[in-house]
């Protein structure tokens, strides 16, 4: 496992939390704007909250911000802030359904294999320099953004130029299902000695330093290591390989 990554799984701590098989939800009353509130009981119906255990009856489980749910049909549209899935893609299966417009935008990355979405094939995880990297949302002004969001001339983590849509106010908001599914992005802090990588991740459980109920971390530092010529600033010293890859 590469360094980074290894260091990345030591420093998060905790796993994916799952409902058990007999944890059903229950299902609501029908909101005609909204395709994450269930049209039925659930599980299985369109709307109810989906998994293995919680097959849809009709149609696929999709990734919203509020976590899987079964799919809504496209037909009489979709509300504001979904989009109809096309019929090409990854997810297939998808087509002809309601997803989220701006799929994966703001969460927390640490490559861009991360960010596409059924909607938004074309998001790449953006550097957002010492606070970390997060998706974006192509875009070729601010009106194909939604609000808060500006478009911008950026970097992915490659370093290739791409306009996106960038958050505007302080740190992104970990939706529920970023939270979930613990994604995590690094970020630099400056130390007496020098500029140290560190990692941040959306999380659900309070913990020190995590917004009350949950949401983005600080930049919490990994410890300071002998340096090794792997491209990070192992020592904290503020240069990075020095010497080894001499």
């Amino acid at each position: 496992m590469p360094v980074r990554a290894l260091a990345l799984s030591l420093l998060l701590v905790g796993g994916v939390a799952c409902a058990g098989a007999g944890d059903e939800p229950a299902g609501d009353a029908f909101a005609a704007d909204d395709p994450t509130v269930p049209t039925g009981d659930c599980p299985g119906s369109t709307g109810c909250p989906c998994s293995v255990a919680w097959p849809c009856q009709v149609g696929p489980c999709l990734e919203t911000p509020d976590g899987d749910r079964c799919g809504r049909s496209c037909a009489g549209g979709c509300p504001t802030n979904w989009t109809c899935a096309p019929d090409s893609g990854a997810r297939a299966d998808l087509a002809g359904y309601c997803v989220p417009r701006w799929g994966r935008i703001c969460d927390p990355c640490t490559d861009s294999a991360q960010c596409p979405t059924a909607a938004q094939p074309d998001a790449v995880c953006v550097d957002r320099g010492e606070i970390g990297a997060f998706c974006g949302v192509p875009c070729v002004g601010d009106a194909d953004c939604p609000s808060d969001y500006g478009c911008q001339d950026v970097h992915d983590l490659a370093g290739k130029a791409t306009r996106q849509c960038v958050y505007l106010l302080a740190d992104c908001i970990c939706t529920k299902t970023a939270m979930v599914a613990k994604r995590s992005t690094w970020c630099k802090m400056r130390t007496p000695t020098g500029v140290c990588t560190g990692a941040r991740s959306c999380m659900i459980e309070g913990m020190p330093n995590w917004p009350p109920g949950g949401g983005l971390s600080v930049c919490y530092l990994l410890k300071p290591q002998p340096e090794r010529c792997d491209g990070i600033d192992n020592d904290c010293d503020g240069i990075t390989d020095e010497q080894v890859c001499r």
